[in-house]
């Protein structure tokens, strides 16, 4: 479903790119005005500007939608499609994604605006250079953006192969949310097509929004950066125990869902109370950094690292077997032996592990007390090992 999605969207939507450029002829002419001209630059303006939201995960809010809209209403399809291929490589120079995130980005996006501008076209409102302003323009305009979030989402929920989920879990993900966000965005287009084109000189107000542009982007850029300092560690950067019980339960609902074992491990420092009392707070402190880079560079992509307390670790591993578990334990433990530098002294040091496999009647609690009871068995056991909860 990846490939047959990635393929429509980059072949279909690359077609239109083409035709839209091959059609420049006809309609450059018609576009070319400093109305246009400035809504072309605000469009990669504010494609280099998103707004990362905190309280939607992280999601990014794109306000150059509204600029290619407002092109869409008053030029037609062509100059918002191209306008719709600039803004996404913009977007995606800024994120260094690569060559082929743009083109499935770029094509879902086309084809996006396409679907838009079917919805206006058949309901009789073509583009001519001017502003609609009646209501029933408004009420069509309405019915564009929810068509364009729709065709959007379903075309991102083609991709569900690759994050492990249905096609429909991700189409409904965050659904109302994400819809609420783009609709915000959307209704300022035709404001902006308004003024671009009211007066001769009108298309002038058009850079005052860079203001509230740049002031929403402070505002959640401090906001995600308040949110990233409750929830992780200061000294390592690792996510810290107030994150730790909704990634749990977010791992055993996805291993419900997909048959997969969620596996925990506790990684405690031995002896770290007389690391900490014979060498001083500094190097005890540059030690539990050092473990906290290896654990780091051990963990697969997806699992989630979390510094318990002091000196205990927690791994939260999703489709991992048994015996894949114990392997990593194995490895957590090799990796830890090796001497750690710390300011100008080799410290070395040990970790007991204990690991807890999930059941059908786990919850987060209930699995990160089956792995502390296991750590506390490999403590008994001698240090320097890993058990496994039974």
């Amino acid at each position: 479903m990846f490939t047959i999605t990635w393929l429509f969207c980059t072949v279909f939507g690359l077609a239109l790119l083409t035709w839209s450029l091959i059609q420049a002829p006809q309609w450059i002419d018609r576009v070319a005005s400093w109305p246009f001209a400035t809504v072309a630059v605000l469009t990669l303006v504010t494609s280099c500007l998103p707004v990362t939201l905190p309280a939607l995960k992280g999601q990014r809010l794109y306000l150059w939608w509204a600029f290619v809209f407002a092109a869409l209403y008053l030029w037609g399809l062509s100059p918002a499609v191209v306008l719709t291929a600039a803004g996404t490589l913009g977007g995606q120079v800024v994120q260094r994604k690569s060559a082929e995130k743009w083109l499935f980005n770029a094509g879902m996006y086309i084809l996006s605006v396409t679907a838009s501008w079917l919805v206006i076209e058949t309901a009789g409102f073509s583009a001519t250079g001017a502003a609609p302003m009646s209501a029933s323009a408004v009420v069509w305009m309405a019915v564009s953006w929810v068509v364009f979030i729709l065709v959007n989402m379903a075309l991102v929920a083609g991709l569900a192969a690759w994050t492990e989920q249905t096609w429909w879990e991700s189409f409904s993900e965050d659904a109302a949310a994400h819809a609420l966000s783009m609709v915000a965005v959307l209704s300022l287009s035709p404001l902006i097509a308004i003024v671009a084109v009211a007066g001769e000189w009108s298309w002038i107000a058009l850079w005052l929004l860079l203001i509230p542009v740049l002031a929403i982007q402070k505002v959640a850029d401090s906001s995600r950066e308040q949110e990233h300092q409750a929830l992780h560690d200061p000294l390592t950067g690792l996510a810290n125990r107030l994150l730790l019980t909704d990634r749990i339960e977010q791992a055993l609902a996805r291993g419900v869902r997909h048959r997969g074992l969620v596996v925990l491990l506790f990684v405690d420092v031995d002896h770290f109370k007389g690391i900490n009392d014979t060498l001083g707070h500094q190097v005890g402190d540059e030690l539990l950094v050092s473990v906290a880079d290896r654990l780091r560079s051990i963990v697969r992509p997806g699992d989630t690292l979390v510094r318990y307390a002091g000196d205990e670790f927690i791994i939260v591993c999703e489709q991992m077997p048994g015996d894949d578990a114990a392997s990593l334990a194995s490895r957590i433990a090799e990796a830890i032996r090796e001497p750690h530098r710390c300011g100008e002294r080799d410290v070395t040091c040990t970790v007991s592990i204990g690991l807890a496999v999930a059941t059908e009647q786990s919850d987060a609690q209930s699995l990160i007390i089956d792995a502390d009871a296991a750590m506390y068995r490999a403590k008994s056991a001698g240090r320097d090992t890993f058990v496994q909860h039974q």
